[in-house]
């Protein structure tokens, strides 16, 4: 049976998502259930090589999936995947890729109206323009 191994770094970004969500958002019931469906899925991936992701940016040997607002990148190895990363989809992951795929993260300026004022304005709509996870 193949197994997901985590690296220190993987470890210590899912211990301080587990912080957040339990302690400073109050939820810890929330955060033990988000970090097992991570290391479930996580399992899932090591188990069937090739059912994750690839982003054009990200070295060759590195694939992903997401899990709500997180990306989890990670290698393939014989013994089955290396954790390597867990980080917020939005606020962290575009850190990891060279600039030029950055436009697809940040917020950006759009020449579309707001008419309705509900973006905060009728001016240019500020919006996110993400990749789909």
């Amino acid at each position: 049976m193949a197994r997901a191994e985590w690296t220190l770094t993987a470890e210590d970004e899912l211990t301080e998502i587990t912080y957040w969500i339990a302690v400073e958002d109050q939820r810890p019931l929330t955060a033990r259930r988000i970090v097992e469906e991570i290391q479930q899925k996580a399992e899932n991936y090591a188990d069937t090589p090739g059912i994750g992701q690839r982003h054009p940016d990200l070295p060759e040997d590195r694939w992903y999936f997401h899990h709500k607002r997180w990306i989890v990148v990670y290698r393939h190895q014989q013994y089955g995947i290396d954790l390597l990363r867990v980080v917020d989809a939005s606020r962290d992951f575009p850190r990891l890729l060279p600039r030029r795929s950055l436009v697809f993260f940040n917020v950006c300026r759009c020449e579309e109206e707001d008419p309705s004022g509900e973006h905060g304005g009728s001016g240019p709509l500020f919006h996110c323009h993400r990749l789909p996870f």
